[in-house]
C-alpha cells in the first residue's frame, strides 16, 4: 500500500510534457514503426526490408547506389542491410555485365511472391488517418511537407535534393523507372526509421 502511495506521488510530481513538435513526430514515428513492424511480422520481414523490397517490386535489378539514394543511406551500410537480405533468401547481387563497378540487387522468387505487399503503405495509412477527412488528409501532408522544409532549411541542407521526400510525399519516380509511388513516412527527430528508417 505504501508502495502504491509512493509511486502515485512520482507520478503527481512529474512536470507535464511541454508543447514540442519533435516529441510529437517522434512518439508518431515510434508507435507508426511498431505498427508497421506487426503487421509484417508474419511475412517474415521488417520494415527496412519492405521500403527496400518496394523499390524492387516496381523496378528489379536496381543498383546499389539508387537503392541507397532511394532509402537515404550510404553505400556502406546499405550494403550490409542487403548482406542480411540476401541471407534471409530476398534478394541476390550481381555484377553488372556492361559495367564491372555496378552491383544491381535483384528480387528471388520468395520476394517476388511477397509483392502483394506493394501497397502495404495503404493499411498503415488508412489506420493512422482515421477519422480525417480527405480535406484533413491533404492539410496534414502539406503542413508536414512545410516542417521539413523548415528544417532542412534552418539546417542548411535546402540545397541537397531531397529524393526520399520528394517519392513519399509528391510521389516521385524510382531512379531508372518512369511509375510514381506514393507511400507513408515515419518521423523522427533525428532520422527516418524504418529498419532503420523507422522511415
Amino acid at each position: 500500500m505504501a508502495q502504491s502511495c509512493s509511486l502515485s506521488a512520482m507520478t503527481d510530481n512529474l512536470p507535464q510534457y511541454l508543447p514540442s513538435l519533435g516529441r510529437l513526430l517522434g512518439f508518431a514515428a515510434d508507435n507508426c514503426s511498431s505498427l508497421s513492424q506487426q503487421k509484417l511480422e508474419p511475412y517474415g520481414i521488417n520494415l527496412t526490408h519492405w521500403v527496400l523490397l518496394s523499390a524492387l517490386w516496381r523496378n528489379d535489378g536496381m543498383t546499389i547506389g539508387d537503392l541507397a539514394g532511394y532509402y537515404r543511406s550510404s553505400s556502406t551500410v546499405l550494403t550490409r542491410t542487403l548482406g542480411r537480405m540476401e541471407e534471409n533468401g530476398l534478394i541476390s547481387r550481381s555484377i553488372d555485365s556492361e559495367d564491372k563497378r555496378i552491383v544491381r540487387v535483384f528480387l528471388t522468387t520468395k520476394a517476388k511472391e511477397l509483392s502483394h505487399l506493394i501497397n502495404f503503405y495503404q493499411d498503415i495509412n488508412q489506420i493512422l488517418l482515421q477519422g480525417f477527412s480527405p480535406g484533413d488528409q491533404e492539410t496534414l501532408f502539406a503542413l508536414l511537407e512545410r516542417v521539413i522544409i523548415n528544417a532542412r532549411h534552418s539546417s542548411g541542407q535546402e540545397s541537397e535534393k531531397n529524393e526520399t521526400f520528394d517519392m513519399y510525399f509528391s510521389g516521385g519516380a524510382l531512379p531508372g523507372s518512369g511509375e510514381l509511388v506514393w507511400c507513408f513516412r515515419c518521423f523522427s527527430p533525428t532520422r527516418w526509421r524504418g529498419a532503420g528508417w523507422s522511415y
